[in-house]
């Protein structure tokens, strides 16, 4: 069994089909650039960078491929009923209209509203800040996701891989873990908190260093955060 006392950064940790790769404490270099593929950064600044937390980019793009895809049925079937009945509309055809139309708006209607609850509990959502002027990072760890503070070089990090197999194939995943001492027992940890970044070990550890560049060195050398995280940041863009 792996106990917290062998978690030291640099080590790879192996238990059954799962392998960890130890990045934090201390903090160490990795070989990987810094970068963030799947738009874990959510906001840098000078002093902290916030990592995780909700999104609503990808709703707002399915909305609109719907949107297209909808209005081109409808479109479709308008042209269809025109033709069929030489612009002579009956009431079936009235009713056929505007049933697709009614599909159309419901549909549009359903996906507006899971747009603004994602929205709407975007602030809710957990996040790690970290703080480079303080050298501390901020983590949801109490009660109701409130935060508790702990120093830079006493977070524990590393990259958890866990191995699938069946009679056919054989899968990987990733993830990133960050996570702290628990206090009451010098063996375990105190809650977790799991970050994916595309399902590679590789990936993982480019988030990283995103996350080490911004606090050893700054926030230039870090990449830029992503500028789609909430609605009106979207907004904006487009």
């Amino acid at each position: 069994m792996i106990k917290r006392k062998d978690y030291i950064a640099g080590c790879r940790l192996k238990e059954g089909m799962q392998e960890k790769l130890v990045l934090s404490p201390l903090p160490i270099s990795t070989q990987e650039q810094p970068f963030d593929t799947v738009g874990n950064m959510k906001e840098k600044t000078n002093v902290y960078l916030d990592v995780g937390g909700g999104n609503t980019h990808v709703q707002i793009e399915l909305l609109g491929l719907f949107t297209i895809i909808m209005f081109s049925i409808f479109l479709c079937v308008w042209l269809f009923i025109t033709g069929m009945s030489g612009f002579q509309f009956n009431r079936d055809d009235f009713l056929l209209l505007a049933f697709i139309l009614g599909i159309f708006l419901i549909g549009e209607m359903l996906f507006i509203y899971g747009i603004w609850q994602t929205h709407r509990d975007l602030k809710k959502s957990p996040f790690l800040r970290f703080n480079r002027q303080h050298r501390e990072v901020a983590v949801p760890f109490g009660k109701k996701n409130s935060f508790i503070t702990i120093p830079w070089e006493s977070l524990y990090v590393w990259v958890e891989t866990a191995t699938v197999a069946s009679d056919t194939m054989m899968a990987s995943t990733s993830i990133l873990m960050f996570t702290m001492a628990n206090p009451d027992n010098e063996e375990e940890f105190w809650s977790g908190f799991q970050l994916g970044t595309g399902g590679h070990e590789a990936n993982c550890v480019m988030l990283w260093e995103c996350i080490r560049h911004f606090m050893e060195e700054g926030p230039e050398a870090c990449p830029e955060s992503n500028q789609q995280a909430n609605l009106a940041e979207y907004i904006r863009s487009r």
